[in-house]
Order: C-alpha cells, then structure tokens, then sequence
C-alpha cells in the first residue's frame, strides 16, 4: 500500500510548570480519554507534578496514493531484538523497553483493552503485567479517515535518564515504537446446504460452509434439552440434522430447547458423533453479525417466539468439557427480522415495522439477548454484537407444539491485517528530563552555648537556609560545612591562652582548635541539623561573667555551610553556600561562691580554731580557686598574705610571732576539710616578760633607791629598794629597811645588776635583800633574775614574799643550787594574779648550817613581767573566687572574735 508517513516530535517535559507541547488537565479531561487521568504509578517517584499532558495535533501525517483506503492506523513493534517484523501489541503480554522509571523498574508496553481507549491506547507498566503501576500513556487520536492522528502523551512519574551532565537530556523509544496501516476484511460464510452431513440425533454436527464459499470456517453445532422435560433430566441433549435443517432432540427445536452455534476453525467437517468427540482448531473470533432462518414451522402457520443469546467462548474446550463449559455472554448491540422476501420488517434501533407484517416485535433484554416474537416460516433473524464466537437459539413459544428448524446459516467476521507501509514513531516521543534546584532561602539564626554548662548544645535545622526541589525526579540534598582552616578566628582559649583555629575534621564537622591542639567547639550536621557543642572555655574580655562573644562578622566566610542537591537521575545542583561563622555565639562562666559563710568566737589560746565550710566554684573558665578577699588591718599586727591568696598570717609587731592564721581550702590541701576556712589561733595570751636596762642606769656610788627601766619600746620602770631582814615576820618592818639612817642598805647597781652596799660592792650578803615594784601603780605577774656565785658557795636559800593590796603573802623559800665558775642561775617569782611589791632575801649556811656571813651572790639579768588587761581582737575577712577571664564574685564579710575571756 503506497503510503508515505510523515512523523513529528512530542515532547512531554517532566519539569512542572508549562512545557512545549504540554496541555492542561481540564483540556485533556474533554477528550476520550480522560480516564487516563485516573491512573497513577503507584511508585515512589510520583509527587505533585503528575500526571501532566502533552499533546502534539499534527504527530502523523501522511500521502496516499489514489485509490488507496487505510482502515486503521495500529501501534506496533518488532517481534524481537532479532525479527524486525512488526506486530501489533498485546494487552496480556508487554513489550520490554529500553527505558527505566526514575527507581529503576524496567518500562513494559501494553495495549489497553479499556473500551474507551479504542485500540490506539498503549500504557507503559513498570513491570511485565498489565496490571502493574502505570508510568506513561501514548493515545493515538486518529482522524477520521485513518490517514493522519495527532498524539497524547500522559506521564504518572519521572523516568531515569541515564546523563547526570544534561539536565535537560531526553528518553526516547527509537525503533521500539512504531504506527502500522492496517486494511479490515469482512469475510461472510453461507451454511444452507446440509444434505453432506449425516443425518440423525448425534450430540454435534460439524458443517462445513455452502460449495463456492471463500470462508474456510465451520459451524459447531449443539443441542441443550427443553428445560423441566422430565424425559431429558440432563441439560445437554443431541442435535438433530436433517435437509430442512437443524434442531435440538429428536427433531426440531422444541419448546425450551436450545440449539447452540459455535463458530469455529477445523475440525472435521460434515461430521456427527459423541461428545467426547468433539474437537476442532479454535474459534472464529471477532464475529460482529450473524443470522439464520426458520426453514421449518409445526404447525404449519404457527408464530414462533424465540430468544439468541450472543457468548465468547475464549478457551476453545474439546470434547466432554466443551459441552459442560458455558462461555461468557456477549451483548447483542442490534437485532432485525426480514420477512421471506428479504424485506426488514423489524429492527431494534426503532425503525418502523414494514407494511404488512404480522406484528413482529424485536428487542434486547436486560441481559443483552435479542428477543422476537411472531416469526413465521422463511423469515429471517439477523443479531450484531462485538466479538461474538458463538449464539445460543432458544424456542420460547407459549404454545407447547410449536417447533422450528434452523437453516441458512450466515455469519460476518472483521480481520484486520496490518501491512507493510509504516512509520518509526518511538524517536519523536521525548520525555525530557528534569533537573533539581537549590538556592539560599535565609541566614541562620544565631547560635548560644553557655560555658556554665558544657553538656547543653544549641541546634537549628537547616531546612530553612535553602530552598531545595528535586524537581518531578526528586532528589537527595547534601549539607557539608566547608572552614577555612589555620586562619585565626578572634576567638581565644582560656586554658591555654591561645588563638583558636578552625580545624575540617570531615566534611560534616568542623572543630575549633587552640594552640595545644585542645578541642574547644564542635560545630556538626546531623541529618539536615546544625549543633554547636562547646567543650572548653573560651576568654572573654571585661569581668562581666555573663558576656557574649562570637568570631567577628568580618570573619563570618571562615565556615560555611555549603549546599548540594541531586535527583535520582544524578543531576547536580550547587553547591551553594551560607557564611556562618559570625552566628556561633558562646556565653561567659562565672565563678560562684556561697554567701552563708559564718564566722565565731574563739579563745585567745594556741591551737583554738573557728571554721566553716561553703561551696565555691571557678566554673569552666578555670582558675586559682578560691583566695582571701578583703580582710581586717589590725593595729600592732603586719599582715602577710600568701602568694597563692590562701593563707594570712598576723604578724604581732611586739612579738615577731604570727599570733593567727586564716587558711582557705578550696580542695587542694587535704589536711583540710574540703571546700572550707579555718582561722586558727597560734599563741595563748599572755603577759610579755621585759627586761630591766641597767646600761642606763646613770654611773656613780651606792644608791638607796633604783629606778630602773625596761629595754625595748613601751618601757616601764620598776623602783627597787634595799634590805637589811633582821625579822622574817614582816619584811616591811622598819628594822628590815632602815632607809635613810643608813647607808648599809643602800643598792650599789653596775651595767647587769646591783648588790647591797653593806656586803661587798654588787653582792648580795647573808640575810640581805631587796623590794620591787612598778612605778605608776602596775602589778607585777612575775620577777626573774640571775645568781652568779661569789667564792665558793655552793647554794643560796631564797625567801620571798608578795603584797597585794596591802596583804602580805606567807613566805616561800627555796634552795637553789648554784652553777659553778661564772654560771648564771635563773630564779623566778610567778604571781600571775599580779602584785603589788615583791619582797625577797638571801640567805646563806656553812657546811654545818649555819650562816655563813662571807657568802654572796651576783644578782643580774633581772626581768618584769607586767599584770596586762587584754582586750578581744575582732577581725573581719571574705573569700574571693576569680577565674582566668578575671571574671570574680565575693562572698559575704564574716567576724571572728578572738575572746581572752574564754578559757
């Protein structure tokens, strides 16, 4: 068939959005093939973009010769890689394609058997069945005369394209997909002659078509009992051939019976036999009209009332199991009656009944089956229906002898043949790709992370920052931080006190390095999340222990976040990115100190302490620990503080001696209780021994009275007086102290001491002595001097006695032994209850016991101890906390009282 086609491209975009060629929903939706809309791919690669329509009016276009009719236009394709012969497709079988969906399911094309679609549907499944999720429809919209069609292309879901470079690349089906001519042939077959078939009741007839015949198909024909005949309790029943024609029993078609008419290819024909007999190629398929004639009436002149009912036997049974088989029921589309003239008298599209007829009716039941009524003999029943092998005539006469014959036979079958003129379409179907997108959408928020507190991390998600579309193929996005590595961010460490560096451990974390190689912030991506984790401190510039600080907005390209975004295709987009570095914020640390630290009283005695214990804390800035603040400045003392801040010595200005100690604990020294103070007082109170200057006393001859001062700053004078004890009752009494009257008692002082004039010079005699006291009225707590032999004496008794307030205390007497050569024995008085005078005398006893008048002492190194009245010492202190920012807290001002009043 001289035909030359002439294609054209169509081009379905997977992009969303109006594309060339493309039509709306609602466009398509006034078309025929609408429902196509319905069906989805069921995948996972359909989104909101599907289905979309293209459509292309002038796809094909052709020139025919003269003289030439194309009856079709039909979607083929090769038999196989190795037989390019076309065929046409098959709506059970797929045709395997060279294209995938966008997962990867191999494309398979069916032809759909929808009605609507009309033949020219063909949708592509992603997989070998027909009843597998649709990813394409091509709609074949054919023009009237067959010989041009414009082309509807509905996708459901994004195909893979195999080049990740070309985002707009195209799929195709280049020699896949082609549209054949196709010529129909109606073939017409006459069985009217039965004198070949063998006459009788058999259970079926084959009969062959009348002589001159082109058709080479058969009649297979069968008889079904009249229903409720008692005689015939099986449905089946035989079929009865004669030369007047056919019928079901023993002769006609009686009433209730049936005689079904297969149409059929093979089989033996003018044959009779048993069922199991029965055998034959296959139906005839696509019979769209048939028709017989009532060859034969009983009674002569009876009106005849009959039902045909239209089947599809579609498994081609042989024997036994065909006539137990029922097939499927086909609806008539049209019946007609023609009288024995050959005139219509009757027709069920409601054309009216001829002239003369004798009230024929002709109708379609509910269940598609033609019903007539009032045949008489001759006159013939002509059915239509789509796709009819077979029609089952049934005798439904109210009257209970009216039979009938069946004859003239003729039925109609439609082939379609496809030639050899067509066009290689499937490289002008293009399914163009679509490609993905990302683009910055917003800036991140600030991030904060408190040092106070490293366990706490700041997140933000970063769907936000970018505006991503995989497009119809979807698509994977990729968020990377990108740093600018060794360049120094503002930012310094407070361990270490060193810059901080930004350090790629891996594309989805960057670290925040100090000098030491110390990790002091992680910034990371978790599945689309930004977290900021810091895990040491970082300096801060004022002593605010509150204070922000952040790598400068200058800085802020020093780390990214960078964008990439890819679809299932393998197209690229990005990368893109955002400047972050000024947005990671990090809070100061304070150290901390508690406020309930008490203080107390104390005794004014070595060893005595007041502590307490409170909680301190240097935060995560780190530092000394907790130290002395402020703390009292006492008159008399000098205050030593300890380079670590932790220790306070009073240092009294009279007696060189630390009188007390502060110490703060804050966990370094474990001989303290953790985290506590402790004062401590170091010596007990006192009164301070001073000793006498007799350097100063002005030089000259014996003295009856001394006044003698102290060495040293706050000097006091003790007034010495002597003794001649005659009366050891009283050593008041006159006779012990002649004063004036004499000069025996006068004292005679050197540079160390003095002695009794009336002895030898600087010495005290036997039954000599001498009176101390304060001038000015103190009290004496104690009185110490030395004795130095003079001569050979051996020991000394010693008696002295103490006034107080006017009372004079009993004697004490004690023998001291003398140290030899120039030893010096010391000898002291205590009266810690403090006196007013202290009286004392020496005495001194021969080998036999009795005084020894030659005998003497040197006295000399004389010292007084004053009776003091000591006053409580207050003192005030606090503890300071500061860390390596210089960020510092105080806590509240805590008194100790030292008390000499406690024992």
């Amino acid at each position: 068939m001289p035909i030359t086609f002439t294609p054209q491209d169509i081009n379905i975009d997977e992009t969303a959005g109006s594309q060339p060629n493309e039509i709306t929903r609602a466009t398509f939706q006034a078309t025929p093939y609408a429902y196509l809309l319905g069906l989805t791919s069921g995948g996972a690669g359909e989104d909101a973009n599907f289905p979309q329509v293209a459509y292309n009016p002038t796809f094909l276009t052709s020139v025919v010769s003269g003289g030439t009719t194309v009856a079709d236009l039909v979607f083929t394709h090769p038999t196989s890689s190795a037989d390019p012969t076309l065929i046409p497709f098959s709506a059970t079988t797929g045709f395997q394609t060279t294209l995938q969906d966008v997962d990867g399911n191999t494309i398979y094309l069916f032809l759909d058997s929808t009605a609507a679609s009309n033949g020219n549907v063909l949708i592509g499944r992603t997989a070998n069945s027909p009843t597998a999720p649709a990813a394409f429809a091509i709609v074949l919209d054919e023009a009237a005369n067959h010989q041009s069609a414009g082309a509807y292309v509905v996708l459901y879901e994004a195909m893979k394209h195999l080049d990740p470079e070309a985002i707009n690349d195209i799929l195709d089906l280049t020699n896949q997909l082609y549209v054949s001519a196709a010529t129909t042939t109606t073939s017409t077959a006459l069985f009217s002659d039965f004198s070949d078939v063998p006459s009788g009741n058999t259970d079926f007839a084959i009969i062959g078509p009348d002589a001159g015949q082109t058709s080479t198909a058969n009649l297979l024909v069968t008889g079904d009992a009249p229903k409720g005949n008692v005689n015939s309790p099986t449905q089946n029943s035989t079929v009865n051939v004669s030369t007047q024609g056919l019928g079901s029993g023993s002769q006609a078609v009686g009433k209730n019976a049936t005689l079904q008419i297969d149409f059929i290819n093979g089989g033996a024909t003018n044959t009779t036999g048993s069922a199991g007999q029965i055998a034959y190629t296959s139906h005839v398929e696509n019979v769209t009209e048939t028709q017989f004639s009532l060859t034969q009436v009983n009674p002569t002149g009876e009106l005849i009332n009959l039902t045909v009912a239209a089947g599809n036997e579609q498994g081609d049974l042989k024997g036994a199991a065909f006539r137990n088989a029922v097939g499927s029921n086909v609806a008539i589309t049209q019946v007609q009656v023609f009288n024995a003239a050959g005139v219509l008298i009757e027709d069920s599209d409601g054309t009216p009944n001829a002239t003369g007829t004798n009230a024929v009716t002709a109708s379609i039941n509910a269940a598609g089956d033609a019903v007539v009524t009032n045949l008489l003999v001759d006159y013939t029943v002509k059915v239509f229906s789509a796709g009819m092998d077979q029609i089952r005539v049934t005798n439904n006469d109210p009257s209970d002898n009216a039979s009938f014959d069946v004859g003239e036979i003729q039925f109609s079958s439609t082939t379609t043949t496809v030639g050899s003129d067509n066009a290689e379409v499937g490289s002008k179907v293009n399914i163009v790709d679509d490609a993905p997108s990302i683009q910055v959408a917003g800036a991140l928020p600030l991030m904060q992370v408190d040092e106070t507190n490293f366990l706490v991390d700041d997140t933000e998600a970063l769907s936000g920052l970018f505006t991503i579309s995989g497009g119809s193929d979807t698509a994977t996005s990729n968020l990377t931080l990108v740093a600018t590595a060794g360049v120094a961010t503002g930012l310094v460490a407070t361990g270490t006190n060193t810059a901080i560096t930004l350090f790629q451990s891996s594309p989805t974390l960057v670290q925040g390095v100090d000098g030491s190689g110390n990790v002091i912030f992680d910034v990371s991506i978790t599945s689309g999340v930004l977290k900021l984790d810091q895990k040491l401190a970082i300096k801060h510039p004022t002593t605010d222990p509150n204070e922000s600080i952040s790598i400068a907005s200058g800085l802020a390209d020093l780390l990214k976040v960078q964008g990439t975004v890819t679809d299932k295709d393998g197209d690229p987009s990005g990368p893109v990115s955002i400047s972050i570095a000024d947005k990671l914020t990090f809070l100061d640390d304070g150290p901390s100190i508690d406020q309930a630290i008490a203080g107390g009283t104390v005794a004014y005695a070595s060893g005595r302490t007041v502590t307490d214990t409170f909680t301190s804390a240097t935060g995560n800035d780190l530092g000394d620990g907790t130290k002395i603040g402020a703390y009292t400045d006492l008159a008399g003392y000098t205050e030593n503080l300890s380079l670590d801040g932790k220790t306070l010595n009073y240092n009294n200005d009279t007696t060189k001696v630390n009188d007390f100690t502060l110490t703060v604990n804050d966990g370094t020294a474990a001989s303290l209780t953790d985290s506590a103070y402790i004062f401590t007082v170091n010596t007990t109170q006192q009164n301070v021994a001073k000793a006498l200057d007799f350097g100063s006393v002005k030089a000259g001859g014996p003295q009856e009275t001394l006044a003698v001062s102290t060495v040293g700053p706050n000097p006091s004078v003790v007034n010495f007086d002597g003794l001649l004890v005659t009366d050891d009752s009283d050593p008041r009494l006159a006779v012990n102290n002649p004063g004036a009257t004499t000069d025996r008692d006068d004292l005679n002082p050197d540079s160390l001491g003095f002695g009794i004039k009336g002895g030898q010079a600087s010495q005290m005699n036997n039954n000599e002595g001498f009176v101390a006291q304060l001038a000015g009225g103190g009290e004496l707590s104690a009185f110490s001097f030395g004795m130095q032999a003079i001569g050979n004496i051996k020991s000394v008794n010693v008696t002295y006695w103490t006034v107080e307030d006017g009372k004079l205390s009993a004697p004490v007497t004690t023998t001291e032994t003398l140290l030899g050569g120039q030893g010096i024995t010391p000898y002291t008085i205590n009266t810690p209850q403090g006196v007013d005078q202290i009286y004392v005398e020496f005495e001194y006893l021969d080998k036999n016991g009795n005084p020894d008048l030659n005998a003497g002492v040197r006295l000399l190194n004389f010292t007084e101890t004053e009776q003091q009245v000591f006053n409580p010492v207050n003192l005030s202190f606090n503890l300071m906390n500061t860390d390596k920012d210089g960020d510092k807290v105080t806590s509240n001002t805590y008194s100790i009282l030292v008390d000499p009043a406690i024992a």
